[in-house]
C-alpha cells in the first residue's frame, strides 16, 4: 500500500489553493453546544494603545473557520505563527514556540505594510518576546483594578488574576465589557490602526507567508518523482514530508520513520519514494480530504478509507457513496432489510451501477489508528480488499441470516463480529486487546484461513466474561459484548445474552464455511438412517433445526444436553431459584468427554429431583422423551469424541439457547415471568 500515491489520488477537485489544505473544523464539546457560540476578536489597538476583546456570534459549519483560516496549532515542535486559534489554546499566545505568536509573526511574515503595522505594536509595548503584554490588555471597567501574570513554569503554567489561576474563558470572560455565559470558540487577532481594522489571517501578507512555508523549498536535486513518473529538478522528499500533518495519517510517510526508506534505517527515503512539489501539494489536499471525508468507526476504533481503481482510475466523485456503503456495513445496527436491498443491487461482472452511473473495479484500504492531536500511531491496516471481494462477503452474512437465521436473529453482518468478541480497556477508555477483533475481519475480508478452534475459543470466552459481567454488582468491562448493558439486571438477561450470543456464533460458522475459509468444518452432515420413532412436534422442531443446520450426532448428542438443561432451568425457577444452579455446572473453559457424560448423569438425576415439578408443569414425559433423544446419539461413550473440549461447552449451550429464543419467539415466557 503505497500511502502518499492514494492520498494524492484523492485530493478532490476543491484543491484551489495550498493554505485551503490546513482548515479545520474548531473542535466544540457536545455540552457546549448548547451555550451561546462566540468568536472572540482580540483588537491590538495603535490609536489607544490598548489590546481589548470583542465577542460576535460564530458560524458554525465551518464558515468562521474558512473566513478566518483557522487552521489549528502549527504541527509538533514548528514554530508557533497560526494566528487564530480555539480559546482553549489561547496560552500560546504567550508561550508559543519558540516566543508568544505575535513575535514568531513579526520575525515570520515578509517586508510589507502587514509586518509594519507589527513592528508599531511591538513598539507601542502591545506584545513582545514574551508574548502580549499584561499592561496593555483592557479587562472589564466594573472590576476595578486587576493583577494579572502569566505563569511559566512547568508546575504552575497558566493565566493567573489577582493570583487565582483561571481559564481561558474566565480569562476571555475578564476582558469582555459584558459578562457572557457562553462557549467561545475562535479567537482572532486584529490590529486597528487610524480606526481601520485589518483581520491578520485574512491579509494576503499572511496567507502568503504561510503558503510559502507549506510549499517549502522548490530547490531539490534532478530526480524521478515516484508518484507522476516525471523527471524534475524540485525532489526534496525531506522538505516536503515534514510539512505533512503529525495528527494524521500522512504521518507515517515521514523521513523519521522507517516506513518508507530502504532497509529500514531512516535515511536515503528518496531513493524510494522520491516526490516532485506538485505531487506533494496533491498529497496535502488528498491527506486533507481523507480525514475529512473518509472517517469512519470500525470496531470502536477510528479508521480511514483509501480507495483505488484497478481496471481505471477511480473519479473522486464516487468516493462519498462508497464510503457510506462500507460504513454502513459496520456500524449499520439493521442489516436484514439492507442485505437483501445490497444483493440486488451489486453484480459481478466487474462494473456496478451506482445512481445511474458507471463504477469501474476498484479496492479499497483501511487504516485503523489513534491520535492525540499531537501525534498519530497506526493500530492496524488492512490492505487490498477489493470491491468483489467485499461484495462476496457481505452477501454470505446475508444469505445466511435470511436462509437459517431470520428466527432467531434480527439482523447479522460484520458489525455484528465486534459484538462477539471481548474487548477490555483500561481506565481511559482505550481498547486494549482490539487488535485480534481487527486481525478477524482482515481474515474475512481478505480470505485468509481461519482456524475453527479460534472459533469456540472466542465463542466460550464471550458466553464466560459476558455472563461473569451480568452476575457482577457492577458492568466494568467488555461493553463491547452484544446487548450486555440493555440485558444487565434483568432476570431474563443471561439467558437471552448467552443464548443470542450462542445462535450469532453459528451463524458465523456457517458464513465462514460458506466463504471457505474456515480450516475445517464444524457443521458436516452424516448420513444416519432415519430413527424409527415418531417424534412428537416439539421435537421434531428440534430435528428440523438440526438437519438444516448439518449437526452430526456428536453434536447433536450435546444439543439435546442442553434442552435437558433448559428444562431443569425453568423447573429451578419455578422453586424460587431464580439462578438457575444448574447452569453452573457448565465450564466455559472446557469440559471434556468423561465431564460430558458426568454433567449428563446430573441432568438425569436433577430430573428425578424435579419429577413432581415437571409432572406437574406437564413436562415430565418430554424431558423422557428428551433423554432418549441423547441415547440415541450417545454412540460408544469409550470411543474418543470428534470434538474439542470448547466445542463440548458450545454444543450444550447451543441446545439452551434453541429453547430460550424459541420460547421468546412463540410468544412464551423463557422463566414464565412477563418480559418487559
Amino acid at each position: 500500500m503505497d500511502i502518499p500515491k492514494l492520498l494524492s489520488n484523492m485530493c478532490g477537485e476543491d484543491a484551489e489553493n495550498l493554505f485551503s489544505a490546513l482548515i479545520k473544523p474548531a473542535s466544540i464539546m457536545a455540552k457546549d453546544r448548547k451555550k451561546d457560540l462566540l468568536n472572540i476578536f482580540m483588537n491590538f489597538d495603535l490609536d489607544q494603545k490598548k489590546v481589548f476583546f470583542d465577542a460576535v456570534p460564530y458560524s458554525g459549519d465551518i464558515v468562521d473557520e474558512q473566513k478566518y483560516h483557522y487552521f489549528g496549532n502549527n504541527p509538533a515542535a514548528a514554530k508557533q505563527t497560526y494566528v487564530v486559534r480555539d480559546a482553549g489554546s489561547m496560552l500560546n499566545f504567550w508561550l508559543g514556540k519558540p516566543k508568544g505568536i505575535m513575535q514568531n509573526l513579526y520575525e515570520f511574515i515578509g517586508d510589507g505594510k502587514l509586518k509594519e503595522l507589527l513592528r508599531e505594536c511591538q513598539e507601542s509595548q502591545l506584545f513582545d518576546e514574551k508574548g502580549i503584554c499584561e499592561a496593555a490588555i483592557q479587562f472589564r471597567e466594573a472590576l476595578g483594578e486587576v493583577e494579572f501574570e502569566v505563569k511559566r513554569d512547568k508546575a504552575d503554567k497558566g493565566l493567573y488574576i489577582n493570583g487565582d489561576k483561571v481559564s481561558p474563558d474566565k480569562f476571555i470572560n475578564f476582558c469582555l465589557e459584558d459578562e457572557s455565559n457562553g462557549k467561545f470558540v475562535l479567537v482572532i487577532p486584529q490590529i486597528i490602526k487610524d480606526g481601520e481594522t485589518i483581520c491578520i489571517s485574512q491579509d494576503e501578507a499572511y496567507l502568503t507567508a504561510i503558503t510559502e512555508s507549506l510549499q517549502g523549498e522548490s530547490v531539490g536535486s534532478l530526480a524521478v518523482c515516484h508518484l507522476c513518473g516525471k523527471s524534475k529538478h524540485d525532489i526534496n522528499t525531506v522538505e516536503y514530508s515534514t510539512k505533512l500533518s503529525k495528527s494524521s495519517i500522512g504521518k507515517v510517510f515521514v523521513t523519521t520513520t522507517v516506513n518508507y526508506s530502504p532497509l529500514f534505517n531512516k535515511s536515503n527515503h528518496q531513493k524510494n519514494y522520491s516526490l516532485c512539489k506538485a505531487c506533494y501539494e496533491k498529497i496535502l489536499f488528498g491527506e486533507k480530504a481523507v480525514m475529512r471525508d473518509y472517517k469512519i468507526r470500525v470496531a470502536g476504533e477510528d479508521c480511514v478509507l483509501l480507495f483505488a481503481g484497478v481496471t481505471d482510475k477511480l473519479e473522486t466523485k464516487f468516493l462519498p457513496a462508497l464510503k457510506a456503503n462500507i460504513d454502513a456495513v459496520f456500524n449499520h445496527n439493521e442489516l436484514s432489510g439492507w442485505a437483501s436491498d445490497l444483493i440486488k443491487e451489486f453484480d459481478c461482472q466487474g462494473i456496478a451501477t451506482y445512481l445511474g452511473k458507471k463504477i469501474h473495479l476498484y479496492e479499497f484500504h483501511m487504516v485503523f489508528y489513534r491520535t492525540d492531536g499531537k501525534s498519530t500511531s497506526v493500530v492496524k491496516t488492512i490492505e487490498s480488499v477489493s470491491r468483489i471481494r467485499f461484495e462476496e462477503v457481505n452477501k454470505a452474512f446475508a444469505k445466511i441470516l435470511q436462509e437459517r437465521f431470520d428466527k432467531f436473529l434480527t439482523s447479522f453482518s460484520l458489525a455484528n463480529i465486534y459484538r462477539m468478541i471481548p474487548v477490555s480497556t483500561n481506565s481511559k477508555g482505550e481498547q486494549l486487546d482490539i487488535g485480534r477483533v481487527l486481525d478477524f475481519y482482515s481474515g474475512i475480508l481478505k480470505g485468509e484461513a481461519i482456524a475453527r478452534n479460534v472459533i469456540f475459543d472466542f465463542a466460550t470466552e464471550a458466553l464466560e466474561k459476558g455472563i461473569r459481567e451480568l452476575n457482577s454488582a457492577k458492568l466494568r468491562n467488555y461493553k463491547n459484548l452484544h446487548r450486555l448493558e440493555a440485558l444487565y439486571g434483568k432476570d431474563y438477561g443471561k439467558d437471552f445474552y448467552g443464548a443470542e450470543m450462542v445462535m450469532m456464533y453459528l451463524a458465523l460458522i456457517e458464513v465462514l464455511q460458506e466463504l471457505k475459509i474456515l480450516n475445517e468444518e464444524v457443521v458436516m452432515m452424516e448420513e444416519i438412517g432415519s430413527p424409527e420413532v415418531q417424534y412428537p412436534e416439539y421435537i421434531q422442531e428440534m430435528e428440523q433445526f438440526l438437519t438444516a443446520h448439518h449437526f452430526n450426532m456428536a453434536q447433536k448428542k450435546l444439543f439435546y444436553m442442553g434442552v435437558l438443561m433448559h428444562l431443569i432451568g425453568r423447573a429451578q425457577y419455578k422453586q424460587d431459584h431464580k439462578t438457575k444452579p444448574i447452569l453452573d455446572k457448565i465450564t466455559y473453559s472446557g469440559m471434556t468427554d468423561k465431564e460430558v457424560l458426568d454433567f449428563y448423569l446430573e441432568l438425569q438425576a436433577k430430573g428425578r429431583q424435579y419429577q413432581s415439578i415437571l409432572l406437574k408443569n406437564k413436562i415430565l414425559g418430554v424431558f423422557e422423551q428428551i433423554e432418549g433423544c441423547v441415547t440415541r446419539n450417545l454412540g460408544d461413550v469409550d470411543k474418543k469424541n470428534q470434538l474439542t473440549e470448547k466445542e463440548n461447552v458450545f454444543f450444550i449451550k447451543a441446545g439452551y439457547s434453541f429453547c430460550v429464543l424459541n420460547y421468546k419467539n412463540k410468544g412464551a415466557d423463557n422463566n414464565d415471568s412477563s418480559e418487559k
